[in-house]
């Protein structure tokens, strides 16, 4: 604990909290690991999802994988991984509720059309 201190790793925390985080920046395509895999490999795979996302991510020494825990380094990466969970679930939000309304929607149109009939 104290050579991760020493190290400046400003978030430090468990491969399953993390993976259920994040999960978000699996997308659907890494659905293999997270079916099958050890938490290690699920946050690895997230974390390699979530470069796409945070650029930050992607520099040397930024995220570590230690034996139980990932670690970032610094903590603007940390708060920038957040913001881009949080637009990735609006935009998945977005998408829910357009499927919703589009359903809503023809359900009322062929009420109408028996109605009409």
């Amino acid at each position: 604990n104290i050579k991760v201190r020493r190290a400046g790793f400003a978030f430090r925390v468990e491969f399953f909290k993390f993976a259920s985080r994040f999960r978000a920046f699996g997308n659907g395509e890494i659905n293999h690991v997270l079916a099958t895999g050890t938490d290690k490999e699920i946050a690895q795979a997230l974390l390699k999802k979530a470069m796409a996302y945070v650029p930050a991510l992607s520099q040397t020494g930024e995220a570590q994988l230690g034996k139980r825990k990932i670690f970032i380094k610094h903590p603007e990466t940390v708060f920038e991984l957040q913001k881009a969970r949080k637009q990735l679930l609006n935009k998945q939000a977005v998408k829910i509720q357009n499927a919703w309304r589009r359903y809503r929607s023809r359900r009322e149109l062929s009420n109408l059309r028996v109605e009409m009939e």
